[in-house]
């Protein structure tokens, strides 16, 4: 069998999932490749689709127009990149689509529909059953159709807007194929069937999978990393730590006031920010943006317990690397995050907002993170091993060639 995964970038947390799927589907005996839209970096996986700068220019054409067409943060992929002549889609027999926003229109999705060739959908966010949020912040309005969408920066705000309008699109383009969706998280699965916006489509319920190989107990180099003296490390990682605020980085850093004279110290990786006003700065170490799964499972090493106060997430990469490294998460208890951590046994679940039990969910963790590592790395061994999500995956693309035979 084979199979291709389109994403529209090489980097994120959306990409580095379906770069693990692909290749724990190759570990299971199928032709798993990766096609990108726009590749930044040499070493990454995957083959970038386009092959002349006039093709790139065409591309980045047909986006700007797109976010001239949209409204306010609501964006709807008009135009997009027609996928079907490329050799790898010809050739196979499942096309899976992961993050493919401002790659892959609705136009398009149905343009592959046409090949004949089955289609399963990775939702690693809101957006396939909202009208154009990624996170809708608890809004729900993706349960009634969408309309009047808050996002929208108008004084009145319309019923028929075009949030409505995309959210009609999707369900059009979803009732024209066969197309498998995969929800990471039980939580993304439950909000997907709230939305009526599914009628035959198959839904499964599929955890990210994690390179168990990679990420593991190790002992680490600590003295390369600009970390002085015995004080527990609290980690903290993020595309952009205190850029978006779904990330919950206000939140890192008043429980680290407040901790920082039990001698804690805060660890981040990701992008830094320009100016960060505080006072407990010489106890907060700043590692860059991390590209190597590697040199980011040392670090993880390094810690003694790993911060996560998202609003909203669907099942964060983060938390299965700290898991699988052995090291216990304290969280807000939000989206698809109870499916990895177990209050008390894994790490340490907190109502969102709830400072206060971060503070000590912080505490309890770095006091028992041997027995409650050990018990998180079980759990992922259980669940997110790539022999077990690659199986899960290769039936379900066996299930949908099947389903599409018997047409």
């Amino acid at each position: 069998m084979k199979v291709v995964h389109l994403s529209t970038t090489d980097y994120g947390g959306a990409y580095k999932a379906a770069a693990r799927i692909s290749e724990s589907m190759r570990q299971c005996g199928v032709d798993s490749e990766l096609l990108i839209r726009t590749k930044t970096r040499a070493d990454t996986v995957g083959t970038e689709i386009f092959t002349n700068p006039v093709q790139k220019l065409v591309s980045k054409m047909k986006n700007l127009i797109n976010l001239i067409l949209s409204e306010g943060e609501v964006v709807s992929d008009y135009l997009g990149t027609n996928v079907t002549r490329h050799p790898l889609v010809k050739e196979a027999d499942v096309v899976v689509l992961h993050w493919v926003n401002s790659f892959i229109s609705y136009k398009n999705v149905e343009q592959l529909m046409q090949t004949g060739k089955p289609l399963i959908w990775v939702m690693h966010d809101m957006w396939l059953f909202t009208g154009g949020c990624h996170i809708d912040h608890y809004c729900g309005g993706y349960e009634h159709g969408c309309g009047k969408c808050p996002y929208i920066k108008k004084k009145k705000l319309k019923e028929k807007d075009i949030s409505r309008r995309n959210v009609l699109r999707k369900r059009r383009m979803l009732e024209k194929g066969n197309i498998a969706i995969v929800a990471p998280s039980q939580w993304l699965a439950t909000c997907l069937i709230k939305s009526k916006m599914v009628g035959r489509n198959d839904i499964a319920n599929i955890p990210n999978p994690i390179d168990t190989n990679i990420f593991k107990n190790q002992n680490c180099l600590c003295g390369k990393y600009p970390v002085k003296g015995n004080r527990k490390i609290i980690l903290y990682g993020a595309m952009n730590l205190f850029g978006d605020t779904n990330k919950g980085g206000s939140f890192v850093i008043e429980a680290f006031k407040r901790l920082v004279n039990e001698d804690y110290s805060l660890v981040m990786f990701g992008d830094r920010p320009k100016d960060i006003k505080t006072e407990i700065l010489s106890h907060i170490h700043f590692l860059g943006f991390i590209s190597s799964d590697e040199q980011l499972a040392d670090i993880y090493n390094m810690a003694d317990v790993v911060i996560m106060p998202s609003h909203q997430e669907n099942y964060p990469n983060t938390i299965l690397e700290a898991a699988a490294c052995q090291i216990p998460v304290v969280a807000f208890k939000v989206g698809g995050i109870p499916d990895i951590v177990r209050h008390k046994e894994t790490g340490y679940l907190v109502d969102y907002g709830n400072l206060e039990g971060l503070i000590e969910g912080i505490r309890y963790c770095a006091a028992n993170k041997e027995a409650l590592g050990k018990r998180a790395r079980q759990c992922i061994e259980e669940t997110n091993g790539y022999a077990i999500i690659g199986s899960e995956y290769k039936e379900i693309a066996q299930r949908c060639v099947g389903k599409n035979e018997g047409k």
